[in-house]
């Protein structure tokens, strides 16, 4: 019982550690950047400065984009002023012209990050990016990829896909995914209590003069369309390639809201290989510990989350478990199977709705005599 004790409150503080950084950071998303060039090499920028000298011109344009972010207007000594709001870092690998997208990918199944962005990837490729996501996906890590992608013929929730051209992108004639760097910078500069939604992007010349109906059309099939609108230029709506089908939206159609799950999943997991991972007894006790942390320390903290989250035993899961094992589970109440012994295994539920943003508004305006 002495090294459970020990152990326990250090989960609480990781865990702790994980919410306060992500109510008030807004710059802790990571970007995966996968550029060709003439010689491979790997590095981390989180400015300027980081990007070696030696870059080819073309990549080093397509690196700062990544880092330029988005951009939020706050007060500050009673005036408007523009505040940036730009990834963490970027993780550069540069691999060499003739390298595969897919042999590109298989190199960074090692990396932690929460956006990719492929630049030379053309429409042939974006099959392996998806793969590329859910093998991560499937492996612990929740991340998304920005993709090229006009006729949405994948849907992923993980995956954000656009078709808009714009001046001095996609230079090899509107067949690569030159675009994707800078909608991945804007999305991970974007702080978990805001979305993608009406990001301004005026550097970006968009070339596509689309109806308001054209628009709307591809926002609901699942496309994040860059547009002039309301005197900017605009990301229309922050929504992933995973579109609603029916009268009520997926909770995985937005970026945001994928965004949110993503995050919660890493913390968990992080916590978990870190700090419990054959480093605590499987007891009954120890369980609820870790739902209490997971709770309390992570959920509860977490200004994007909704109250009255719930972490508790899976005992459905476990009853199958223990039914495995041969227990006999057929006269055994749900606080029997909670209590008995798993052995290595662990069954957990967690119910949590992430917020949405306001994006859409009906407003009466009534004028009185």
């Amino acid at each position: 019982m002495i090294s459970l004790a020990i152990g326990i409150p250090e989960i609480n503080l990781k865990l702790r550690e994980l919410a306060k950084a992500k109510n008030t950071n807004a710059s802790s998303d990571i970007i995966l950047l996968v550029l060709k060039g003439k010689s491979a090499t790997t590095f981390v920028a989180s400015s300027e400065s980081d990007i070696p000298s030696e870059l080819e011109e073309n990549n080093k344009k397509l690196v700062l984009d990544a880092l330029k972010g988005g951009t939020e207007d706050k007060v500050l000594n009673g005036y408007v002023v523009p505040v940036s709001l730009t990834p963490q870092k970027v993780i550069v690998k540069v691999v060499a012209n003739e390298t595969s997208v897919a042999d590109a990918l298989e190199e960074c199944k090692t990396l932690d990050f929460t956006i990719l962005a492929v630049p030379p990837a053309v429409k042939a490729d974006n099959e392996a990016i998806k793969d590329f996501v859910d093998y991560m996906y499937q492996s612990g890590l929740g991340c998304m990829a920005v993709i090229k992608d006009g006729d949405g013929t994948i849907k992923n929730r993980n995956l954000i896909r656009y078709a808009t051209t714009a001046e001095g992108y996609d230079t090899t004639g509107g067949t690569t995914s030159e675009l994707s760097a800078r909608i991945a910078g804007v999305v991970a500069g974007v702080p978990l209590t805001q979305s993608p939604t009406y990001q301004i992007t005026d550097d970006i010349k968009v070339k596509d003069k689309l109806s308001r109906t054209e628009i709307d059309n591809k926002v609901k099939a699942g496309e994040l369309v860059i547009a002039n609108i309301s005197g900017h230029t605009r990301i229309v709506r922050g929504v992933t390639s995973f579109p609603s089908e029916g009268p009520k939206p997926s909770p995985f159609s937005k970026i945001k809201l994928v965004q949110g799950y993503n995050f919660i999943q890493n913390a968990v997991k992080d916590v978990l290989v870190n700090n419990y991972v054959g480093k605590t007894q499987n007891g009954y006790s120890d369980k609820i510990a870790l739902c209490v942390a997971i709770k309390t320390e992570l959920l509860d903290r977490l200004d994007f989350v909704e109250e009255g989250s719930i972490v508790e035993i899976d005992t459905e899961a476990q009853r199958a478990y223990l039914k495995t094992q041969g227990v006999d589970v057929s006269n055994m109440t749900d606080d029997e199977i909670d209590r008995h012994k798993t052995n290595t295994k662990v069954f957990l539920n967690l119910f949590f709705t992430v917020y949405d943003a306001m994006e859409d508004f009906d407003i009466n305006m009534n004028i009185e005599n």
